[in-house]
Order: C-alpha cells, then structure tokens, then sequence
C-alpha cells in the first residue's frame, strides 16, 4: 500500500492543471461548490474566485507550481474537514488584519513546498513538471519518515498538511 500510495501522489505532483481536462474542471467545480454552497457554479471565469482567495477571476493561471495535487488538497481539506475549511476561508478564527493571506493561493503555495520537502516531484529545471523516478527511494530524513507515516495512514500526504 505504502509504495502504490507514494506512486500515486508522485504522479498527482508532475500532474499540471488543465483547463481543457474535464477532470479537473469537475474538481474546480466541487471545490466552488465546497466554498460557495449557496451561489450556483458561474463557471472558470467569476469575480467570486478572488473571495475564496485566488489571484483572480480564473483559479486556472494560479496552479503553476502545485498543479493538480494542489487542488486535490484543497478538496480534501473541504471534503474532510469542512469547518477548518470554512474557518480558513472566512477567517473566522482569530484577529483579522488590514493585508491577509490568500486562502487558495495559500493553500496551494503549502501543497508545493511539502511536496518538494517529502521528495514527490522532481525539480530538473525552472519549475518543470517531469514525471519523477516513481520508483526512487527518499534521500531527506524528512522524506524517510513521510515514507513510514504512509504505511500508517493514505491520507499521511494531506493530514501531514494540516497540521494533524
């Protein structure tokens, strides 16, 4: 389980973001669905996509470095963990300030940075999205130890994300 699951998220990591994929604008979809369940879907286009914290009114032109798997953590955190989602993207927790994070950004932005720390892309060039050695075995003691969370828990990838 443990290897397949590491394989799995490897592909997910090389995987970019695909406007024309229907996968993927399914997901898009879900994740407005998650984030606005009392407006109807307005589609890729929307100024409503700025008020869950993406760049602008196209989520797509923000993917670039996290790619798909960015997105997949973003659903996972709505689907199973729907009131730290909420919480998040209301900031309902805690003081707010003048300038805040931007929630989508900021969750694709950690997605990226943990996939690089626990070894799930490979890094050949200026951000190319190459499909790593599936097969290659972690060199970081952070990367080891993703590696045995894995054994334990499927989720270990997104769960590890938040903080759990």
């Amino acid at each position: 389980m443990r290897a397949d699951r590491l394989k799995a998220l490897r592909v997910e990591a090389a995987e970019m973001y695909s406007v024309s994929d229907p996968a993927h604008q399914q997901a898009l979809q879900e994740l407005w669905e998650l984030a606005f369940p009392s407006h109807p879907y307005q589609g890729v286009r929307s100024a409503m996509w700025k008020d869950m914290g993406w760049q602008g009114e196209d989520p797509g032109t923000d993917f670039r470095g996290a790619g798909f798997l960015g997105l997949h953590c973003l659903l996972y955190l709505g689907r199973r963990h729907p009131h730290v989602f909420d919480a998040l993207l209301h900031k309902r927790a805690g003081s707010r300030a003048e300038w805040e994070y931007p929630f989508a950004v900021a969750g694709l932005n950690l997605s990226y940075v943990l996939a690089d720390l626990l070894e799930l892309q490979q890094a050949q060039g200026p951000r190319s999205r190459l499909l790593p050695d599936l097969e290659a075995a972690p060199h970081s003691a952070a990367a080891r130890a993703f590696v045995q969370l894995l054994g334990q828990d499927e989720d270990a990838f997104e769960e590890v994300g938040l903080g759990a």
